[in-house]
């Protein structure tokens, strides 16, 4: 669920940071809400130290994003995945102010429960598992999003998009496993 909420943020940051800018985050700290942010910070916490799951397909598989996130962030030390904390109280916080403008808090609930549904049961981190949540979060803060912000956001896809296909193109390897047969990046 927090890689879920980073990454919808990360990805949609055009369409999702106008509506709930950390300006907008800093300025929402009163007491009650500085003392459920700490609580849930050490919930989070707790299922970080308890339910992270290293999948060996995610460490034996350097073909996808997810390995080298794996392997260069959560991997480089055991701090680093408790020092994202903070961000992903940022991007739970961006999620539901952006969709609170045009939907319940029971419609919130349900999208919750139903991508962790998708989710939880899942030990492998593959960005694949998050496209039909991320639609339904997309399609719920489209009225709110400017043209200015729909047009950055084609260009941080196209860009991101660009950067996989080159590296497709111009950089296969062999694994020593299978030598002879080149393996290529993908999304």
């Amino acid at each position: 669920i927090l890689y879920f909420c980073s990454y919808t943020v990360g990805i949609s940051a055009p369409a999702i940071l106008p509506l709930a800018s950390p300006r907008w985050f800093v300025r929402q700290f009163t007491v009650p809400k500085l003392v459920f942010s700490l609580m849930l910070g050490m919930a989070m916490a707790i299922c970080i130290g308890r339910y992270t799951i290293e999948h060996p397909f995610l460490l034996s598989d350097n073909r996808h994003y997810p390995f080298y996130i794996w392997k260069n962030v959560f991997r480089r030390h055991w701090v680093f995945r408790y020092a994202l904390i903070p961000p992903y109280i940022y991007a739970l916080a961006a999620l539901n102010r952006s969709l609170s403008m045009d939907t319940t808090a029971l419609w919130r609930l349900g999208l919750a429960l139903c991508t962790a549904a998708v989710l939880v049961p899942s030990p492998l981190l593959e960005f694949r598992y998050f496209t039909v949540p991320y639609f339904f979060v997309r399609l719920h803060i489209a009225s709110r999003t400017t043209t200015r912000a729909v047009l950055l956001e084609a260009l941080w896809f196209a860009a991101i998009n660009a950067a996989t296909i080159w590296v497709f193109i111009n950089r296969p390897f062999a694994w020593a496993s299978e030598p002879g047969q080149l393996q290529r990046f993908m999304w």
